[in-house]
């Protein structure tokens, strides 16, 4: 069947198949065929997936940012086209009155519908309060319902929840304030009206699309002529946060499975088939792997591939964030640099420094922000004159030199000294932590080559090496025992987990095998 067939086609992307290369192969046939851009919807869940998606296209089909209107989140989207302002929406302080007037802390999310950047941090955190109601709502399902399957109900009597999530209800509307989930519900409201209309909507990574995001595409569907969704149901890793993969697999229309994955070598291709054999109610599938074979390891620590992780990329995934901390300790103890949580090792405004410092020995230009990170970490008197620790002469936009900050800043420090002589001011534990990693020919200003993160972060990313702890949860043993769904989360969930490497798998022994996912 063609695509013009029929309105839906799914397209099935396991892991490294190249979905997003197909995704745009399609918008390139319809820009070659004459469909304006304005005419082209690309919808993702977060802003850095359609992003890439965008960025890609305008390299590839030589358009500007303005010609791909219709690139973005679903939220931005339907905020956009909701009414809503943005001053609207709910801000610092209206939480604040908030949690004043129900004597209770809400921890809020962002407002900003182009702020969410992954996955990790655009889904509910499901063990607040706000986070059950969110899911609620993005689950369609009554906060009641939500409530006897929450996991932090023991922390709440229901009365308690039901006075706040009607107080929370009653608060938007009476200061017409709106959070994130209203960008959706307020757009559906008036969706006849202002959802302008397509010639193609491409929905990427929709096996994490929630119930009332589904009824959003629904809506922009029915002003498409063509909807083209594509996902992968085997990584739906996202139900515990509302994600509805069900919504995906019973899409009418047809579909096609990419084939051939350039990303899973053989030895990891024929494990991954094994864990997925075991998902129930999953889209039958078959892919080939790369043509490299790949190795699996099994290891009981870190400390034991320290040596390893001296080259390439590495992705060292848990289940959960605690069960990294032991590998956290150990690779900066070796001296390792490396980011978590999206974070660096060390804050930025420290690296910043440290570059701007050698910037400034290379008779390189920087500017205000830079110099205000080097002052803040020189002594008064030895490497700046008094009276200049703010650097106040110096606006953001300026660009500077070395002789500049000695003649006009304050400037005593000799640029001939290394950083760590310098910036005295700067943590010990820092200096002492940094020098390590430099001395293992690390290039600090570069992105850390060791990524450690939760299995749910890493979705998407991929790296050479991966280290794979097989840990689960109690909370995990108790789900997968009670029922079949939370069986199949374990299971997509180490699927994912297997299939980021390029290369090598190392799988992290557990600690408690009563507590353990068994990979083989």
């Amino acid at each position: 069947m063609s695509l013009s067939e029929s309105k839906y086609f799914r397209i099935f992307g396991p892991p490294g198949t190249g979905k997003t290369t197909r995704l745009l192969n399609e918008i390139d046939d319809l820009v070659m065929q004459g469909v304006q851009p304005n005419k082209i919807g690309f919808f993702a869940f977060t802003r850095k997936a359609a992003n890439e998606a965008k960025d890609r296209a305008i390299t590839r089909f030589g358009l500007d940012h303005e010609d791909l209107v219709h690139f973005r989140t679903l939220h931005s989207f339907c905020f956009r086209h909701s009414g809503i302002n943005f001053d609207q929406l709910m801000s610092k302080e209206n939480w604040r009155e908030l949690s004043d007037q129900t004597d209770f802390n809400f921890t809020w999310e962002p407002g900003d519908p182009d702020a969410v950047e992954n996955l990790s941090t655009a889904l509910p955190d499901v063990r607040t309060v706000l986070g059950l109601i969110t899911m609620a709502r993005l689950k369609q399902i009554t906060i009641r319902q939500a409530y006897d399957n929450w996991e932090e109900a023991y922390k709440y009597p229901w009365p308690q929840i039901l006075y706040l999530w009607k107080c929370y209800e009653d608060y938007r509307k009476s200061t017409r304030s709106f959070d994130f989930t209203d960008m959706l519900t307020v757009f559906l409201e008036q969706a006849d009206q202002l959802c302008p209309s397509f010639h193609t909507v491409f929905v990427d990574e929709a096996q994490d699309l929630s119930r009332l995001q589904w009824r959003v595409v629904q809506a922009i569907a029915d002003k498409s002529d063509r909807v083209i969704v594509a996902g992968d149901d085997d990584q739906a890793i996202f139900r515990w946060a509302g994600a509805d993969v069900d919504s995906f697999l019973e899409l009418p229309g047809a579909s096609e499975t990419l084939s051939k994955s350039w990303r899973v070598p053989v030895a990891v291709h024929a494990l991954a088939e094994t864990i997925a054999s075991r998902i129930s109610d999953r889209y039958p599938k078959t892919y080939t792997p790369q043509e490299g074979y790949g190795k699996v390891h099994y290891v009981h620590s870190i400390r034991s591939i320290l040596d390893d992780l001296e080259e390439g990329t590495w992705l060292i995934l848990a289940q959960c964030a605690y069960m990294l901390d032991d590998a956290e300790e150990e690779i900066r103890t070796a001296g390792l640099f490396y980011e978590m949580k999206n974070r660096k090792s060390v804050p930025e405004k420290v690296l910043m420094a440290i570059a701007a410092w050698k910037k400034l020995q290379a008779d390189k230009d920087i500017d205000g922000k830079e110099v205000r990170a080097i002052y803040s970490y020189l002594h008064v008197g030895n490497g700046l004159a008094r009276g200049f620790k703010a650097a106040a002469q110096v606006e953001d936009d300026d660009l500077v030199t070395y002789e500049d900050l000695v003649r006009n800043v304050g400037l005593l420090a000799d640029h001939a000294e290394p950083w760590h002589t310098v910036l005295t001011k700067m943590p010990e534990a820092h200096r002492v932590y940094l020098r390590a990693v430099e001395n293992r020919g690390e290039n600090i200003s570069e992105r850390p080559r060791i990524t450690l993160s939760t299995i749910h972060g890493a979705k998407g990313g991929e790296a050479d090496n991966v280290v794979l702890y097989t840990d689960i949860s109690y909370a995990s043993v108790r789900e997968s025992n009670a029922s079949q769904e939370g069986d199949n989360d374990l299971h997509r969930t180490f699927y994912v987990g297997v299939t980021r490497t390029k290369q090598q798998l190392f799988l992290m022994s557990p600690q408690s095998v009563k507590e353990s996912y068994l990979v083989e």
